[in-house]
């Protein structure tokens, strides 16, 4: 008999290889790899089935990943409240069932230690503007402390980096010039809010004599692994040159509210990675992948057969993997990839309704999120997390939130 570290057997697994749900079979991990998939009547004939986790009720799906997250700490605030407060934002990327996400705040350090810690995994950026803040006085401070936090960080497994030029009208030519020739020696991919109003379009267009995408593609930096943030307007030669470049773009559910110009299925159609992420975050409940998949059906009025439950999935798991770089590691559950898996309890639905792929994002709910492996790391079991002291984390932020609002503190 072979035998697993652990043995997870749900009731239906998500395929995304065959566009299906399996139904009665297990996962068998060993170490952070899945070793196998296997029908529970072969499984329990090939392998030794002590170390098994019954899921009756359960779909388990791949880690979801929020490819763009912006939690923005409060400057004023004390090194332990920023600490706290990457804690607590940690603690909702896993109760909403991401198991990677991208974050751009300013203070990068205190993310990559929580992160650690809770055995989570991040994609962090590195802010380059020439403005000041508590973080760096200019553009060039920007990119000094950006590098030695890389060369400080460049061996942890579980962390990666992008250049996040805050637009292209906040960061100069030469330092364009400069992050692009680092970008490519570093294989540091580049991620920016662009086209995000007329306002800063036509800014550009005057102090450059042409549109944004034009104008980072002149210092090579509009290519497969860029990603463009906070997109509202894209016009047909726009679309074009992502077209051209296979570029990645970020949507969510306010660009559906916010932008008639952002049309989904014209954008798969033309081959150009589309993804589904929160965005700007204002509050700590946002984190919420599932549901912003059955609202982003119901406000983009697609067909179903032009937007179905499969290329919905693809935005909140292998799109985002592909977009950095991790798509032969994550977004999948498959043989060899790591051991990224969500368990959702679906026990109501299954007393109402028979259980069908097409159409399931509509019953997924993170609330329902009950368990969650990392690499095969069990980080959420029976809706406790096992790394972090959610009920302290929240007293603590209570308190300083009333000292905050009295400025006592």
């Amino acid at each position: 008999m072979n035998n697993a570290d652990i043995v997870i057997s749900p009731k239906w697994l998500l395929s995304q290889k065959n566009d299906c749900l399996l139904d009665d079979h297990s996962i068998f991990i060993e170490g952070n790899i899945i070793k196998d998939i296997l029908p529970n009547n072969i499984a329990s004939k090939t392998y030794d089935m002590e170390n098994r986790i019954i899921l009756n009720n359960h779909i388990v799906l791949p880690g979801l990943i929020n490819c763009y997250h912006n939690s923005t700490f409060i400057e004023k605030y004390s090194e332990s409240h920023k600490v706290l407060s990457a804690q607590l934002l940690i603690t909702e990327m896993i109760k909403n069932g991401i198991t990677t996400f991208c974050d751009d705040d300013i203070f990068p350090s205190y993310m990559i230690d929580e992160i650690t810690k809770a055995k989570l995994r991040c994609c962090v950026g590195l802010k380059i503007y020439n403005k000041k803040t508590e973080w760096a006085s200019n553009e060039d401070e920007c990119l000094n402390k950006s590098l030695r936090i890389f060369d400080d960080n460049k061996n942890n497994p579980d962390i990666k980096f992008f250049f996040n030029p805050l637009s292209v009208n906040d960061v100069s030519e030469g330092m364009f010039q400069k992050i692009s020739k680092i970008a490519n020696e570093l294989d540091i991919p580049i991620r920016m809010s662009i086209n995000t109003s007329k306002k800063e379009i036509d800014e550009c267009i005057k102090h450059n004599k042409c549109r944004p995408l034009d104008y980072i593609e002149k210092f090579d930096i509009l290519n497969n692994k860029f990603t463009a943030l906070n997109t509202l307007i894209l016009n047909t030669h726009d679309v074009k040159l992502l077209e051209k470049c296979r570029s990645n773009l970020v949507i969510n559910k306010m660009t559906q509210l916010l932008s008639a110009e952002i049309i989904i299925d014209e954008l798969i159609e033309k081959k150009i990675n589309v993804i589904l992420s929160t965005g700007i975050i204002g509050n700590y409940s946002d984190s919420n992948i599932l549901d912003d998949m059955a609202i982003l059906s119901l406000l983009s009025n697609i067909k179903k057969s032009k937007l179905n439950t499969n290329t919905i999935l693809k935005m909140v798991t292998i799109n985002p993997a592909l977009s950095l770089g991790l798509d032969q590691n994550i977004g999948m559950l498959a043989q060899g990839y790591l051991a990224d898996i969500i368990s959702v309890n679906i026990k109501n639905i299954i007393q109402k309704d028979s259980v069908l792929y097409n159409g399931i994002e509509k019953y997924l709910k993170s609330s329902n999120i009950d368990n969650l492996w990392i690499s095969g790391r069990h980080i959420l079991k029976n809706y406790k997390l096992l790394t972090l002291e959610e009920n302290k984390m929240y007293d603590r932020f209570r308190k300083i939130k009333e000292l905050a609002s009295k400025d006592e503190y």
